[in-house]
């Protein structure tokens, strides 16, 4: 058997036609621009004008699925994760302090491409 042709219309036209329940599989751009997906409720607004969430498929009557919190800014929790990790605060500290954690390059730090 060759391989199968045609886009995602080409076969969502076939199935329909055939009483074949399907819909297409979207990209995360896709689904945040579909107006059924919106009108499900299945794109979230986080609130803070970053990327929306794609919302809970599941939807209970008596537990409604609810955003809860905003994931973290980047670097927003890394001193709890170290601190579960068992570092100390002190060593947290050092650690910013010798910019290992902020993502810029230390001052100290060895260069070999001078």
């Amino acid at each position: 058997m060759g391989a199968l042709r045609g886009d995602a219309a080409y076969w969502l036209e076939r199935l329909e036609a055939a009483g074949i329940p399907a819909a297409p599989i979207l990209t995360y751009d896709r689904v945040y621009a579909n107006p059924q997906a919106r009108a499900c409720g299945m794109v979230v607004d986080t609130g803070n004008g970053s990327t929306p969430l794609v919302g809970n498929p599941v939807r209970m009557s008596l537990t409604p699925w609810q955003l809860r919190r905003r994931a973290p800014a980047l670097g927003g929790d890394t001193a709890a994760v170290l601190e579960r990790l068992g570092f100390a605060p002190a060593e947290i500290v050092d650690l910013r302090r010798l910019g290992v954690l902020d993502g810029k390059e230390s001052p100290h730090a060895h260069r070999h491409d001078r």
